[in-house]
């Protein structure tokens, strides 16, 4: 836009304003510091019906609620009392793409999937342990037995172990190498492995240093991802019900403490306030 055209709209826009009339308007306005006077942290809270204001050195952030907040008491009341999550709804901040979250949720869904299994593994390896020959128990019961007889006992027993491991599985009329189907519940663990750390054996996702270093892999990459690329790779994995994390930036949740801080001031100001009068108008 050059400026001619520039020019030109402002006179436009300036029309719609051509019959306005200036009004006072109503407001209260109050300034937080430490005693010093320091503006480290510095900051003031301005009432207009509908609105609350935070400006200084936490940033400038504004509450628009015009039913909550149409008289300074009921603005007050409001804020010191609403949760802060529902605040920043009325403050125009949104939230952003969480990394760390965003991992944290995807690695708590494979193990989510993989759980059960893992847990009906370990009840059948503590099964399997406990019929274990043992040499007086086997003597006991069969007393004509040779330490042969209890050898191969042994060996059957340690051949009985219960296994978690990948199926082997061949495409018909094909001479390519079979593919590899993992436990059930463990598919999600091998698609973050084969996506993100590819360079470790298929088996090794079967046991806990295994997930660890497919777990440190997809922490890395969302680190380094942002909101569009953590989308696609989500989709690429099948997570259709899930793209990323979100979470509410830091600076817009010292602004919201600074504004709690501030109006449970204010309301304990005016409360003391109201019992000083009181007691004036009884003396």
């Amino acid at each position: 836009m050059n400026c001619s055209t520039a020019r030109r709209r402002l006179a436009d826009c300036s029309e719609n304003y051509a019959k306005h009339v200036i009004k006072e308007r109503v407001s209260r306005s109050y300034d937080f510091r430490k005693p010093s006077g320091s503006s480290h942290y510095a900051f003031a809270l301005t009432w207009t019906p509908g609105t609350l204001s935070l400006t200084g050195d936490v940033g400038d952030m504004t509450l628009n609620q015009w039913h909550a907040m149409p008289t300074f008491e009921e603005a007050i009341s409001w804020a010191s009392t609403t949760d802060w999550s529902y605040l920043l709804s009325k403050s125009g901040a949104g939230q952003s793409y969480d990394a760390d979250r965003t991992a944290a949720e995807i690695i708590e869904m494979a193990d989510e999937h993989a759980r059960d299994t893992i847990k009906g593994h370990a009840e059948e390896c503590r099964d399997w342990y406990k019929r274990k020959p043992r040499g007086a128990e086997f003597y006991a019961q069969y007393p004509t037995a040779r330490p042969r007889d209890l050898a191969e006992e042994f060996t059957g027993w340690l051949e009985d172990r219960p296994v978690l491991e990948f199926e082997a599985s061949h495409r018909p009329f094909s001479w390519s190498f079979p593919s590899l189907t993992p436990p059930d519940g463990f598919e999600l663990w091998e698609k973050l492995r084969a996506a993100f750390a590819c360079w470790i054996d298929q088996a090794d996702i079967l046991t806990a240093t295994g997930r660890t270093l497919v777990a440190r892999e997809v922490r890395g990459f969302y680190a380094d991802a942002v909101d569009h690329t953590a989308a696609e790779k989500s989709s690429e994995l099948g997570l259709d019900d899930f793209y990323y994390a979100t979470s509410w930036k830091h600076g817009d949740l010292a602004k919201i403490a600074a504004i709690q801080f501030g109006v449970a001031q204010i309301a304990a100001m005016l409360a003391a306030a109201g019992t000083t009068q009181a007691m004036e108008t009884v003396s």
